[in-house]
């Protein structure tokens, strides 16, 4: 997959999950496309040097330390990518994530609305209260006559 197009189904997944791409992810975005680039990069080096390099001086053969900035790079990009939930572990836990918020938040509504109906019945008893009292000063004010 070309980079761009890497970049676009990323942008796509944050605007269907989350409503837009915040000004905040911008960075991280861009960190995801350079980490892409640079494993692409190094994967052109070793396709042309190999993943062993000679030791002129001893003969010895080593592994290309190419193998370690690529797989350096693709710890970064998997990393970026678990914080957006795009591997299926990741993606699993930031919905059980959200289903919590989502439970939170109507507990915390149900609180609310249990708040504002003991006021409505505070507020109706306080009502009832004046109301009666003005109907027994009425009456004793009435009853003088």
């Amino acid at each position: 997959m070309k980079i761009s197009n890497c970049i676009k189904v990323v942008r796509k997944f944050l605007e269907d999950n989350y409503g837009e791409v915040k000004p905040e992810w911008e960075l991280s975005l861009e960190l995801l496309r350079d980490a892409l680039e640079l494993r692409e990069q190094i994967r052109a080096s070793l396709k042309t040097a190999g993943l062993t390099q000679v030791n002129p001086s001893s003969g010895n053969t080593s592994v290309n330390p190419l193998l370690g900035a690529l797989k350096e790079q693709e710890n970064r990009i998997f990393s970026i990518l678990k914080e957006y939930g795009l591997t299926p572990l990741s993606k699993e836990r930031l919905d059980m994530a959200n289903l919590g918020n989502k439970r939170l938040k109507t507990s915390q509504r149900k609180q609310e609305i249990q708040v504002k109906e003991l006021e409505a019945e505070e507020a109706k008893e306080d009502t009832d209260s004046l109301i009666n009292s003005f109907l027994n000063s009425t009456s004793e004010d009435n009853s003088e006559y």
